[in-house]
């Protein structure tokens, strides 16, 4: 945890933010903490976190970015099924279908040992989430609790009005997956060490793996407009995660006009994955369209697919 966190999204008094300050220390410290039923980590496991903190480390290295704050292992707790579910109730009504999370609250990460029952899928939910830890973070806090108002691309504005409270979740999603595939394959012949082969690594499969082709166009486009090369234009996108500023979203802006960033916000937002599927198709077909005109009437159609399926939702 930052030892200053940045709050945003409202005006807050001397000893207000010194408050707000110590409640996410507080909560970050008892994060460290063991919890009820957690399982205990073997030697093989304190290996693999110290590998993964030399893996993000060599990274954010590569991007230009200096500073690190290494991930402890206590904050890692690994779960059984039934437990974890009981502290992320969003698993459980996903049919426990949940491998990780993160809680920025409390800066800690929490594994899903029923879902993550490979070495493989153990080491890609440590490494996804604490990409998440990694990635830029901001607040908003009001007199009732304290919300995560920024991770990465995932921008969520509690005190603006519905609808306009979330974007680019989906996204931000998106770019952490692969900047977890990038990393492990880079590194590859030192996973191999712990018996993780590039087999392995690709043979996991995540709901992330269909939207890879709207990320493919939008990188395509932005680097022919710039004339960035394509591996360049995707580490901007990567860097972005971890910067107070996200100018590479401007790149995508320009490239395909006016509206194309709530197009993208869209990204994984239906609450029917059935949905959330029809959705990315309409989302990939009007990133792959070039005429501006045809894409214009796509995004409509993506419109208003969303708001009668998010009004029927909410029946």
């Amino acid at each position: 945890m930052k030892e200053k966190p940045e709050f945003i999204g409202a005006r807050y008094g001397k000893k207000e933010k010194i408050s707000n300050e110590k409640h996410l220390l507080k909560w970050s410290k008892e994060g460290m903490e063991p919890m009820e039923g957690e399982m205990e980590k073997t030697e093989e496991d304190i290996k693999m976190l110290n590998m993964l903190n030399d893996f993000i480390k060599d990274e954010m290295l590569s991007l230009g970015i200096k500073h690190y704050e290494p991930l402890p292992a206590e904050k890692v707790h690994i779960l059984p099924q039934k437990i974890f579910e009981k502290h992320n109730p969003q698993s459980s009504k996903m049919g426990g279908s949940l491998a990780a999370s993160f809680n920025p609250a409390d800066d800690t990460l929490y594994i899903n040992k029923g879902v993550s029952d490979s070495r493989a899928l153990m080491l890609m939910s440590i490494l996804h989430e604490a990409l998440h830890r990694t990635s830029t973070m901001k607040f908003y806090a009001d007199k009732k609790t304290i919300y995560n108002a920024r991770i990465g691309y995932s921008l969520k504005s509690a005190w603006k009005k519905e609808g306009r409270q979330k974007k680019l979740s989906g996204f931000n999603e998106l770019m952490v997956h692969y900047t977890t595939l990038k990393i492990l394959l880079k590194n590859i012949k030192k996973l191999e060490k712990l018996g993780i082969s590039k087999k392995d690594i690709k043979g996991v499969t995540t709901v992330y793996d269909q939207y890879y082709p709207i990320l493919a166009l939008i990188t395509k486009k932005v680097s022919e407009d710039t004339g960035i090369p394509p591996d360049q234009v995707f580490a901007n996108f990567e860097k972005g995660q971890f910067q107070k500023t996200i100018l590479a979203l401007k790149d995508i802006e320009k490239s395909f006009g006016r509206g194309s960033l709530k197009i993208l916000s869209l990204l994984g937002e239906m609450k029917n994955p059935a949905d959330n599927d029809k959705l990315a198709g309409m989302i990939e077909l009007f990133f792959a369209e070039k005429n501006a005109g045809e894409r214009e009437k796509i995004r409509k159609k993506i419109i208003d697919f969303s708001s009668q399926n998010r009004a029927s939702q909410s029946d």
